[in-house]
């Protein structure tokens, strides 16, 4: 009897067309899916992309800015090569890169008039934004304490 039930499915044709139809619609939606995870990760990959070429141009600016702000600052000059300092010269040129800052005059155009480097300046006129911020900050703690 067994041999009769397995020649009785090897000639049924419906039965044969169902088994290959639900193997081809289980492939088509295999592929389906697959193409479809294919997709996503080609969406990630393109983003990644364009944040890995954001990320690199922000880096290259910032490194052209640090390679810049280290061209303004000159080598130090040898320990016996220093003149001793003047410190009624230093206060006067510190006033007047101060005067001068005030004025709107930029940072360059004060080093060259000043005699100093351009790195010199800067330092100078980021002393006094942090003596300004700092003055704020403690006047602002005084004044709340008063309340």
């Amino acid at each position: 009897m067994p041999a009769n039930d397995l020649s009785l499915s090897i000639h049924s044709p419906v039965l044969i067309y169902s088994f290959l139809t639900a193997y081809g619609l289980l492939t088509i939606l295999m592929l389906m899916y697959v193409r479809a995870k294919f997709r996503s990760a080609a969406k990630t990959l393109n983003l990644l992309q364009a944040e890995w070429q954001s990320a690199r141009s922000t880096h290259e600016s910032f490194v052209g800015a640090a390679h810049e702000q280290l061209s303004k600052l000159t080598a130090p000059k040898p320990a016996s090569a220093l003149p001793q300092p003047n410190t009624a010269a230093n206060f006067d040129i510190r006033n007047h890169v101060i005067a001068m800052a005030k004025q709107g005059i930029a940072p360059p155009e004060i080093a060259r008039s000043c005699g100093v480097t351009e790195g010199e300046v800067e330092i100078v006129l980021g002393i006094i934004r942090l003596q300004r911020r700092s003055d704020t900050d403690r006047q602002e703690r005084l004044d709340q304490k008063d309340r």
